[in-house]
């Protein structure tokens, strides 16, 4: 909806808050003089990431998280900071290395939980469904917090629908929205899925509540949503506009969805379905 979205394809992906670990103590510089020189550059780089960078200051920041590397390799912090700054400059298989690798250096640690998350969200981008719906699962493992688990099971839902599981995806965003009812994304998700799985009634329900929950469909223009590909964003419009009975608006939406590649989705027919439904509708 992000996915984000991830159905075949639809990836509406929400990218959580991260919650990095605490800084180091006086006592463990002692220890280990490379923390020092690291400190300022940690603090760099989550002051970045913490705003919205263009990619001036993420090339920029690169270069800081390279620099930090060659200090402290061993660091998952460092790897999870570069593949976090990999992310936002597109370059999603660097990111996923370094990703994996910090969880390969220390898989129970403090930040293991985000690194997961943050995983998830690039083997999303990269529609490796599979690994994806792994890392969302583990993060799920870890994590208490209400809204996180939500934006968590929907993201998994949207691997598992970009997977073709259905039936799966479905019971995901449930979950999701018994989790955190006022969650949009979780339901606009369950929305796109119902439809896909032939449920129109269903489907319209979850719509209507999706547009009566927070800021309703301009949740999709949020900037940690993103969907892959990228014309999947028409399906969620698309269904949005023929819930409020918007003809002509649906019927734009539908035929910009198979325009801009969708005509090769699985879902093409259920589209092509929605587009002779609506053209009588349409006719004089």
């Amino acid at each position: 909806m992000l996915r984000r979205s991830a159905a075949c394809s639809f990836l509406l992906l929400v990218i959580a808050s991260r919650v990095e670990a605490e800084e180091s103590s006086i006592w463990q510089e002692a220890v280990d003089p490379s923390l020092a020189p690291a400190r300022p550059m940690i603090a760099e780089l989550r002051a970045v990431l913490a705003s919205e960078p263009d990619r001036d200051r993420l090339e920029a920041a690169l270069l800081v998280a390279n620099r930090l590397l060659t200090i402290r390799p061993r660091d998952p912090q460092a790897r999870h900071l570069r593949g976090r700054v990999l992310d936002g400059l597109g370059r999603w298989s660097e990111a996923a290395s370094d990703l994996r690798e910090a969880l390969r250096i220390e898989p129970d640690g403090p930040i293991a939980h985000e690194v997961a998350f943050d995983l998830g969200v690039v083997l999303t981008r990269l529609q490796q469904w599979a690994e994806a719906a792994r890392a969302y699962r583990r993060f799920l493992e870890e994590t208490p917090w209400p809204r996180e688990r939500a934006i968590a099971s929907t993201n998994l839902a949207e691997t598992l629908m970009g997977a073709g599981r259905l039936e799966e995806a479905i019971a995901e965003y449930r979950l999701a929205v018994a989790t955190e009812p006022r969650y949009t994304h979780g339901h606009l998700g369950l929305a796109v899925a119902l439809d896909r799985q032939g449920d129109a009634a269903s489907a319209r329900e979850a719509m209507l509540q999706a547009l009566s929950t927070g800021a309703g469909l301009a949740e999709l223009d949020g900037p940690a949503v993103f969907f892959v590909p990228a014309y999947e964003a028409h399906y969620y419009r698309a269904l949005a506009a023929e819930v409020a009975d918007e003809v002509e608006r649906a019927l734009h939406e539908w035929r910009s969805f198979l325009a801009e590649g969708g005509s090769a989705s699985p879902y093409a027919d259920r589209v092509r379905e929605h587009i002779e439904a609506l053209g009588h509708r349409a006719a004089p």
